[in-house]
């Protein structure tokens, strides 16, 4: 699996001295993807899913326009997604987010405590949050004044390429890896984060608090094979997709 993202790193124009790092699961993984890439770009500061959490819930605070696009994203989910309850209020709606952003997958004791209730608010709302490109990477774009690359996987798999910044989001076709500011991440598939790391840098972070972290090799010698382990890879995300549009329309018959 490593030596096919590896493989997939040079034949998709991502520079061989980058690597592709595993992220937290359980709703966390945008913002340890992000987290992870600010500290390559501000080395001097600290940043984790929390931090970043509590950077979107004090940014959010009396905006209205943030307001909006958290509301409309959770009235205007795809029809397998569920929506608040129809006598949900927007402000009620509202509160529950900002109230409720910070929470982690490791807020146990709160996720126990809101979980027979936060159905209530629809499948967006679902503790924890996840973090959203276009609305909590906006945030944090404005906040570090950054730019936020992200590599989208197609369903005929296509690579599309989407840049976030403080005042939106555009889809691009080519990508200048040596731009400062830029942090990049890819999403690989059922909104699944991971990081996409420099690596002279990555050997000099302290990764003490991801545990969990598995890192791409693309040094290893068997790591860049043919464009056949490219397209495998790809077959694979497009596999696990496909499984989970079965898994979603089961749910609905239940």
């Amino acid at each position: 699996m490593f030596n096919q993202e590896a493989n997939f790193i040079k034949v998709n124009g991502i520079p061989v001295n980058y690597t592709i790092e595993e992220t937290y699961g359980g709703g966390d993984c945008f913002f340890d993807s992000v987290a992870r890439g600010l500290k390559q770009l501000k080395i001097d500061m600290q940043f984790t899913v929390e931090s970043l959490r509590m950077v979107c819930k004090d940014f959010a605070r009396d905006n209205q326009d943030i307001k909006k696009k958290v509301i409309d994203d959770a009235r205007q989910s795809p029809e397998y997604v569920m929506v608040p309850n129809s006598d949900v209020d927007d402000d009620e709606l509202w509160d529950f987010y900002l109230n409720n952003i910070e929470c982690t997958r490791n807020s146990r004791e709160k996720i126990e405590t809101k979980d027979n209730q936060d159905h209530r608010y629809g499948s967006t709302m679902h503790l924890p949050i996840w973090g959203r490109p276009e609305v909590e990477g906006q945030m944090i774009c404005q906040k570090y004044n950054i730019k936020l690359h992200i590599i989208e996987y197609h369903p005929d798999l296509k690579l599309l390429h989407q840049v976030i910044d403080s005042s939106g989001s555009q889809s691009v076709e080519d990508v200048d890896y040596d731009e400062e500011n830029v942090v990049h991440i890819i999403n690989g598939g059922n909104a699944h984060f991971k990081a996409i790391i420099r690596q002279e840098i990555s050997r000099n972070i302290d990764h003490r608090s991801y545990d969990s972290r598995k890192i791409v090799n693309s040094t290893d010698s068997h790591a860049f094979n043919t464009e056949e382990d490219n397209q495998n890879y790809l077959e694979l995300i497009k596999a696990r997709e496909e499984e989970n549009e079965t898994l979603r329309r089961c749910l609905e018959i239940i």
